[in-house]
């Protein structure tokens, strides 16, 4: 038998596991923007090739005593000013790297600014993203067996992912890439 992963974090498992098979994303609904950012040089390897877009990329700057991310620096020939630009990653976990990669795209004036990543897992919630991002596309890799209308799903943070889907600002598509109307 073959283990399938969905756009695998990291390359570790194929190492790991007999047979394993990694299937990629579907990328191609980036056309419809004017550039492609990936948030570190690791995205812009894994998915330029995925893209037919204008790409570039951006280098976190971290501060050596914390490790936390100060700032970032875009690294590109291309002028991100008034483009509309969809950054694409693989995973979101609570948001800062893409809160601070927005601070510095919209600092350079990009038009419209949305967000990809295939595994959103959004610990800190999306209030944040959506304050910086015009629309977050994620898959159902995480919402997949999760009714955002049930009444166990209530609190705060689900109600706003729940009201983001209903209100088109949170976009999860299947796996497959085809775009599910929840």
């Amino acid at each position: 038998e073959t283990v399938t992963s969905y756009d695998a974090h990291s390359n570790t498992a194929g190492l790991l596991i007999d047979r394993f098979l990694n299937v990629p994303p579907n990328l191609s609904f980036t056309e419809e923007y004017g550039l492609v950012c990936f948030p570190d040089k690791g995205a812009m390897n894994r998915y330029s090739g995925s893209v037919t877009r204008p790409v570039f990329y951006a280098e976190k700057v971290r501060d050596q005593k914390t490790g936390w991310i100060t700032h970032y620096d875009i690294v590109s020939n291309i002028q991100p000013t008034d483009h509309d630009i969809i950054v694409v990653d693989d995973l979101c976990d609570g948001g800062m790297t893409f809160n601070i990669l927005a601070d510095k795209l919209h600092s350079v004036g990009v038009g419209k600014l949305d967000l990809y990543v295939t595994h959103g897992l959004f610990s800190k919630g999306i209030g944040e993203l959506l304050k910086k991002y015009n629309r977050i596309i994620t898959t159902d890799t995480r919402f997949s067996n999760i009714n955002l209308d049930h009444a166990a799903v209530q609190s705060n943070q689900w109600r706003k992912i729940r009201d983001s889907v209903k209100n088109g600002r949170l976009v999860i598509k299947d796996h497959f890439g085809t775009v599910e109307g929840r």
